[in-house]
């Protein structure tokens, strides 16, 4: 029987920076329904404003702390947009079609997304200007 177990912070180490969402990324996980990944927000880092059409994307932050940024696909003005203090152990859901996009505090924060598979290529929209306003 083989060992399947593995070592977020190994894995971390290990993990390059996206360069679509701009902190380190790195799929873990992956089956037909679900796919778990790993992020690394250095200090003060941005994970890129962005949505998905189809499936909701569950954040859980185990280390660190970090403000996600929501807004309606539709309705991107600033009075719809909602700012949101996450902290170790918090766990966020993200419906299909919100803008969302993550601000770091000073401290490292490291984050298990779970998303279809699709959230990491086809199904990946960016927003400009976006985060700016956070």
């Amino acid at each position: 029987m083989e060992n399947d177990t593995k070592n977020i912070y190994d894995i971390l180490e290990d993990a390059s920076e996206d360069k679509f969402t701009g902190v380190k990324l790195i799929r873990i996980s992956c089956s037909e329904s679900v796919s778990l990944f790993a992020a690394e927000l250095a200090s003060e880092a941005v994970l890129k404003a962005h949505y998905h059409l189809k499936g909701d994307e569950t954040y859980f932050v185990i280390e660190g702390s970090c403000s996600i940024k929501l807004s309606r696909i539709d309705d991107t003005s600033s009075n719809t947009d909602r700012i949101i203090n996450l902290v170790k152990g918090d766990i966020i859901t993200v419906k299909e079609k919100m803008i969302h996009s993550l601000r770091n505090s000073k401290c490292l924060s490291r984050i298990i997304i779970a998303c279809p598979e699709e959230h990491a290529g086809s199904d990946r929209f960016f927003m400009e200007d976006f985060d700016e306003k956070m």
